[in-house]
């Protein structure tokens, strides 16, 4: 059961600055807009 949590904590992480990049560039796309 660790793992998977462990695990499922690895893909939060990883969804969650996914998401932050994405907003980044958005925000640099408007910027350039």
């Amino acid at each position: 059961k660790k793992q998977c949590k462990t695990f499922e904590e690895a893909l939060d992480s990883a969804c969650n600055s996914l998401e932050r990049k994405l907003k980044k560039i958005k925000e640099m796309q408007r910027v350039k807009v």
